[in-house]
């Protein structure tokens, strides 16, 4: 199927290399928030919590646009279903409280 063909292509590689780079790097990012959380450094706080916001979407939209290209076959796979998993929990917070991250940088 032509799916099946842009996965197994260079360019289709290449993007999930990168999404798997970015992975690691938002883990590192989340790992630096928690030390980061107690106020000391409040500039590399909000840095890193912008970090945050432009992983997170980069994520969500990845997922929005396999399930739009996969269909219920990515909803429902392994793939599927961990990518949900990992992305929403940290939308929420974005999403119901606009001052769960703090955004001044002066």
């Amino acid at each position: 199927s032509p799916s099946d063909r842009l996965e197994q292509s260079m360019i289709g590689k290449l993007f999930e290399a990168f999404h798997s780079m970015l992975s690691v790097v938002s883990c590192g990012l989340y790992i630096a928030l928690t030390y980061l959380e107690d106020g000391r450094d409040v500039t590399s706080y909000s840095v890193f919590s912008i970090l945050e916001i432009i992983f997170v979407c980069f994520f969500m939209l990845d997922y929005v646009l396999r399930l739009l290209a996969f269909g219920s076959r990515y909803a429902f796979s392994i793939a599927g279903i961990i990518d949900l998993l990992t992305t929403v929990p940290t939308m929420v917070p974005l999403i119901a409280d606009t001052n769960a991250i703090d955004l001044n940088i002066s």
